[in-house]
Parts: structure tokens; C-alpha cells; sequence
């Protein structure tokens, strides 16, 4: 009797499953979320993934810098002119405002000589020029005097400006004007009209491959290539050089297809990174290095189908936590995980993951106290993101919906849990243990606090400035919270971190479940 008993308790007993997870891979949507590799995430909001058992929460977005108010800021773009670095910030009335990144101080450049109030941009010559190029005209800025450019082979017009091999280069149509090579003299400094003679060198290269349909869309010089941009193509030119003897002193180059079918009309998502240039199109993320274009942003293709594209993506690189990322605005619209809201798509080491500051309608980088930076606008305020630490955003976890190496059976979570370090334990976490069904909460608000007390046991307050009290929060190396959630009953669990206004590194997420019955519909 009593061995028939020790049989039917061990044939009932249900088997125990455990996850640990602490690889952290960066996150994936390219799946549903039961689908998906068991060591990325399915959604990282401010919480970067630097490496296993390191989920690192994101420094704040900054306080306004600057509002614009009725002055509409559609476009932004870092430059130095002097010694002083600024940000261009280009308005849908025309104005032109400059930003010392320096002096924290704004105002506009361009009175009484307004431009078009779309499609401007500025490109940096030496240290000396801000080079304008705009519907209206060619316009230079020496820090002081904003003025146009004019005279005869001067371009009247364009839609993009780089600097490359000692040459202005203008686009306009299908048309790129190229300015005399500079040799030190007035006579090809490109601000003058005598660096766009055909006598003293200046040139042109008119894009008849019908592999770009359309027009030009953007130009850009990096590494040693001058890149051209078309909706359906990218080029790349290089190998400048002036021929021995040649008069005039006409340059010759290599101009070289990288690709016949990807391009861009996202024109601010074009930036360097590394020793590459990376950009964005409606269908993904690409990097190229002049010679090839490849996607890179397979992990979140279930992102990139449900993109808006108003605001348009613009991108930039940064520092984050004294690591160099790349980002991309995008506006995920009716998202049926996500819903509509935008965020920023940060991408390294070959891993994603999202900051979310609020709807931003642009960003670019500009190098602040010689540190990448990114520049946000929010309506028509300037700020700078991943740079203050007085608070942290919200951060958020979402791991996939594990099935335990079983998909057919059940799963009854029975205990849950999270380990992190703290630094900063002002605000709160809490959890959920979610299935294909749902979720529940198990464990909120996590911080405790200390309590002095004198004779008698009378509480002792603290004050600082102005009689506020202080508060003193206690926080450890290596916390373990774990719960108990309700019970839930699931083929595939997984869980969810919300953490509000706390530093912390998220070292490893554990869960323990009971296997349950077989093939049973939910």
C-alpha cells in the first residue's frame, strides 16, 4: 500500500522548469514575442543592453536649452565657426538661428536676408565658413555677417552642400556645380565668385545614369568619399586629383555605383559612424562603407513595418553610458504591440534597443565639450539627450514569452524574480509575469527607506535648502526581489521590468514554473 502511494504521488509530481536569463542580446520584434530567440528582449525602453548580466538604465533627456517658440525648427545641424560650435537651427519662415553650444545663448543669423524656409543645408568649411545652400540661393557665414554668394557660375539654387577634396560640391536636380580646388588664394576660396569659373577649376558632374530616378536627394563627404544619394542609389566619389600640367586645373575623380536600388529620401537619417555612413529608408536601416550597402536592421524589422514617416526619420550618434551608439527617430504608428508613440531606435555592437523621451519631431549630433552628442527637439524647444542624471526616465524590460523547451504543455509560474544593482533609489520597480493571455503583477516599489529616531523614540528629521526634509534610501549590491504571482496558467511566460526613476544595472532574470497538461487548449 504504501509503495502504490510513493508511485501515484511520483507519477503526479509536475515537472519543474527554471529560466535564467541573463544574456541580454539587445532587442528583436522581427517575431511575435513567443517566437523569438530566447536572449534578446522584445522590447527595451531606456535600458541599455551593454552585455551579459548588464542592462544599464540611460541618463535623462536635459532641461530646454532653448525655445523657438513660433520660429517652426524643421531642421538642425551642428557646425564650428571660430572656435565656437554651434547649432544651426533652421526655421519654416526663413530664420536661421545659431545656438552656441558654448555660451548657451540663440539668435538669429540671417535678418533681413531670409531663406526659403524648407530644404536648407549647410555644410562647414575649415573652421572659417558656414556654407548655405537653399532654394534662393548660395550663402556663406563667417560668425558674424551672413551674405549671399553671388556672380557669374555661382549655383542660384540647390537642395544639399558638402565639402570634399578642397571643393564646394552643390546638387541640384541631377546636377552637381563643383568649386575650383583651394589653394590658399582668394581666387578659389569658394566664398568668391572666382572659385566658380571654369577658368580657375571649377567643374560639374551631371548624373545621367538612369539608375537615379528622380533627382539628388543628399550629398555627404566622409572618410576619404564624397557620397551621392538618390531614392534608388547611392554613389560614391574619390580619387580627386588635378593632372599634372592641365589647364585649366579641372579636376578628375572616380565616380562609382555602390548601389543600383537602395537609397534614401530620408535625407536627415544620413550620418558617419565609424568608419562607415550610415542612413535609413522607408524598408530599413543600411550602413555602407563606399564600396558596399548592407541592411542592419533585420532584429527589428517588426518595428520598421509599422513606421510613420511624419516626422521624418533623422539620425545621429551619441554617448551613452561612455559608449558610442548610433540612433533613429521613428514614429511607430498603430503598432499593434506598441501602439503610436515615437522613439529613438539605438543601435551597437550589433545590438538594438529604444530610448523614449516624448514625441520628438528631429535630432542630429553635435560634439559638445568634445563629446558626441545628440540634440533633440521636442515642439520647438532645443534639448540634449542621455545627459542629465538629476532623474532617469522610465525603463522598461520586456523579455520573450519563454516556452520552457516544451510548447505543447502548460505552465503554472510559481515564483518569480529580478536581481539588480542600485545606484540611485529615489523612485520604484514593478513586475508582471505575463503569458499569451496576459499578465500580473507580483512586485511593485521596491525601495525602503531609514528612519533616525532619538530618546524616546522620537523620529529626527533632516532638512536641507529651504527646510525641505531629506530622505534617506537604502540600496544594495546584488538585490534579489522575487514573488509569488497568482496563479497563472500559460504555454509560453515571460516578464516585464518597469522601473521609474531609478539608476539601476539589471544583472539577471530568473523564473521558476510547473509543467502542466499536454495539448490542452487555452
Amino acid at each position: 500500500m504504501v509503495q502504490a502511494t510513493q508511485q501515484k504521488t511520483a507519477k503526479d509530481e509536475r515537472r519543474l522548469a527554471t529560466k535564467d536569463f541573463r544574456e541580454f542580446k539587445g532587442v528583436f520584434t522581427q517575431s511575435d514575442r513567443s517566437a523569438m530567440p530566447p536572449d534578446h528582449f522584445y522590447n527595451l525602453e531606456n535600458l541599455q543592453p551593454i552585455g551579459p548580466s548588464n542592462l544599464h538604465m540611460v541618463p535623462n533627456i536635459s532641461a530646454a536649452l532653448h525655445d523657438y517658440a513660433a520660429d517652426e525648427i524643421y531642421y538642425a545641424q551642428s557646425v564650428q565657426v571660430g572656435s565656437v560650435q554651434y547649432e544651426l537651427c533652421f526655421a519654416s519662415n526663413g530664420k536661421v538661428f545659431a545656438y552656441n553650444l558654448v555660451a548657451n545663448t540663440s539668435a538669429q543669423i540671417n535678418t533681413g536676408v531670409l531663406l526659403s524656409g524648407a530644404g536648407s543645408r549647410v555644410a562647414q568649411w575649415e573652421n572659417t565658413y558656414a556654407l548655405f545652400i537653399d532654394s534662393s540661393g548660395y550663402y556663406k557665414w563667417d560668425g558674424t555677417t551672413f551674405a549671399a554668394v553671388t556672380g557669374s557660375g555661382v549655383p542660384s539654387a540647390g537642395v544639399d552642400i558638402a565639402v570634399y577634396a578642397g571643393s564646394v560640391w552643390i546638387a541640384n536636380g541631377r546636377l552637381v556645380s563643383i568649386s575650383a580646388g583651394y589653394d590658399g588664394t582668394s581666387t578659389t576660396d569658394p566664398t568668391n565668385a572666382s572659385a566658380w569659373a571654369v577658368a580657375n577649376g571649377a567643374d560639374f558632374l551631371n548624373m545621367t545614369d538612369p539608375v537615379l530616378v528622380g533627382s539628388i536627394t543628399r550629398l555627404w563627404a566622409t572618410v576619404g568619399y564624397l557620397f551621392i544619394f538618390g531614392i534608388t542609389c547611392v554613389y560614391s566619389v574619390s580619387n580627386v586629383y588635378v593632372p599634372t600640367g592641365a589647364v585649366p586645373p579641372t579636376p578628375v575623380f572616380t565616380l562609382l555605383p555602390v548601389q543600383s536600388v537602395i537609397g534614401t529620401d530620408q535625407t536627415a537619417s544620413v550620418f558617419p559612424f565609424n568608419t562607415s555612413l550610415m542612413f535609413a529608408n522607408r524598408y530599413g536601416g543600411w550602413v555602407t562603407d563606399g564600396v558596399n550597402c548592407e541592411r542592419f536592421s533585420e532584429a527589428i524589422d517588426g518595428t520598421w513595418q509599422y513606421l510613420s514617416f511624419s516626422p521624418a526619420i533623422s539620425g545621429g550618434y551619441c554617448i551613452v553610458n561612455n559608449i558610442l551608439c548610433s540612433a533613429f527617430l521613428l514614429n511607430r504608428s498603430n503598432d499593434p504591440n506598441f501602439g503610436s508613440d515615437t522613439v529613438l531606435g539605438m543601435w551597437f555592437n550589433s545590438k538594438w534597443w529604444f530610448a523614449n523621451f516624448g514625441a520628438i519631431t528631429f535630432i542630429n549630433t553635435a560634439i559638445i565639450n568634445g563629446v558626441p552628442t545628440l540634440c533633440a527637439f521636442l515642439g520647438n524647444k532645443l534639448y540634449t539627450l542621455f545627459t542629465s542624471t538629476a532623474s532617469f526616465p522610465q525603463g522598461i524590460a520586456q523579455t520573450p514569452l519563454w516556452d520552457m523547451d516544451d510548447p505543447l504543455s502548460d505552465k503554472e509560474v510559481i515564483r518569480a524574480g529580478f536581481q539588480t544593482i542600485i545606484s540611485n533609489g529615489s523612485g520604484s520597480i514593478s513586475s508582471t509575469v505575463d503569458g499569451l493571455e496576459g499578465e500580473a503583477p507580483f512586485q511593485e516599489n521596491v525601495n525602503s527607506t531609514i528612519t533616525f529616531v532619538g530618546a524616546g523614540g522620537v523620529p529626527i528629521t533632516f532638512t536641507g535648502a529651504a527646510g525641505a526634509p531629506i530622505t534617506w534610501t537604502t540600496f544594495g549590491m546584488y538585490t534579489l526581489f522575487s514573488g509569488d504571482p497568482p496563479a497563472t496558467y500559460s504555454k509560453n511566460v515571460g516578464m516585464t521590468i518597469t522601473a521609474t526613476d531609478v539608476d539601476l544595472q539589471l544583472v539577471g532574470i530568473y523564473m521558476d514554473s510547473k509543467v502542466g497538461q499536454r495539448w490542452k487548449s487555452n
